[in-house]
């Protein structure tokens, strides 16, 4: 990985969704355009040609997608809400959404 690419000095963090399906671009908040600067900007951009890549600055919320995928990315956008809404309401446990290990 290039230095230019290293966190603390790209201010983005790049994990995926717990279904490993998309990639989502943690941004600093203290720097919410580093996601499109440098080379950043360009991996994100190269990474929409083959998934999903959805942005996130403290509590907003971007994605980059294409016109194909558009449909797709709205229903997981939904679902996700709705988890979130159920979770504030206190009708789910969060941790019934998180990752659990693989029994062994």
């Amino acid at each position: 990985m290039p230095a230019a690419m290293r966190p603390d000095r790209c201010h983005v963090v790049l994990s995926t969704t717990l279904d490993g399906e998309r990639i989502v671009a943690n941004v600093d908040p203290d720097f919410p355009e580093a996601f499109g600067e440098n080379e950043m900007g360009v991996l994100l951009h190269r990474l929409t040609y083959s998934t999903d890549v959805i942005i996130m600055v403290g509590n907003r919320r971007k994605v980059l997608t294409t016109p194909e995928r558009k449909e797709a990315m709205l229903e997981f956008i939904r679902a996700e809400d709705e988890k979130v809404r159920a979770v504030n309401a206190g009708l789910v446990k969060l941790e019934e959404f998180l990752c659990k290990p693989p029994k062994s």
